[in-house]
């Protein structure tokens, strides 16, 4: 991608300033069980040098918003902030922000942000659709108005389960084949939206709609 992005640019397709290109920070390129502990996570160490690569892969100087993917329960949220304003600082990003945070832990670093006269979080990227819906349409409701947060959403279709194609009994798709690698909590969390959005295929029928249509409708 990073490639593509330079040869749009020398190539006169866009200018970088038509971009708005961003990265994610936390699990780092080498699986989670083999690499070091510094190469993972929203440390300091692992911000400036993860952030760093990204930029040499991407063959370009910053990138316009740099989101922490998930928090480090493991870091200081005051070390991730004065972390992320560094690269702020550098000339590496413009602004940073947060993926599937708590409400709790975005409030924190604001608040942090804040009191030391530092950028606070300015988006926040979680999973939203029609079954995910709680932390967009209640637990941030207080940080959009008092922070102005914004929102970048993910996942309108869960991971699929909303597409139609697959039910329970789906068996050799990609999909299922990548979550028996996984954890079977994840098996069966996929397992639980399926059998959800089967409930919700009566009514798309009723309205004349696909199941897709139908989940992608309840964002606008």
């Amino acid at each position: 991608m990073g490639g593509a992005i330079t040869k749009g640019i020398e190539e006169g397709v866009w200018s970088r300033e038509d971009l708005v290109v961003t990265v994610k920070l936390f699990a780092g390129t080498i699986a989670w069980d083999q690499c070091s502990p510094n190469a993972q996570g929203l440390c300091r160490k692992h911000i400036v040098e993860g952030l760093k690569a990204s930029l040499g892969r991407m063959q370009l100087d910053y990138v316009d918003v740099v989101f922490c993917h998930r928090a480090d329960a493991l870091t200081p949220i005051e070390e991730t902030v004065r972390a992320m304003n560094f690269v702020i600082e550098q000339g590496w990003a413009f602004y940073w922000g947060t993926s599937e945070w708590l409400a709790s832990d975005i409030q924190e670093a604001c608040e942090i942000a804040d009191r030391l006269g530092l950028i606070r979080p300015i988006v926040e990227q979680p999973e939203y659709n029609i079954m995910e819906r709680n932390k967009v349409e209640f637990e941030y409701l207080d940080l959009y108005k008092k922070y102005k947060l914004g929102l970048t959403v993910w996942s309108p279709l869960c991971s699929g389960a909303l597409t139609g194609k697959y039910s329970a009994a789906s068996k050799g798709s990609r999909l299922t084949t990548d979550l028996k690698a996984g954890p079977p909590v994840r098996m069966e969390m996929f397992t639980k939206k399926i059998e959800m959005a089967g409930n919700l295929k009566p009514i798309a029928q009723e309205l004349g709609c696909s199941l897709a249509q139908l989940a992608l409708a309840c964002h606008d």
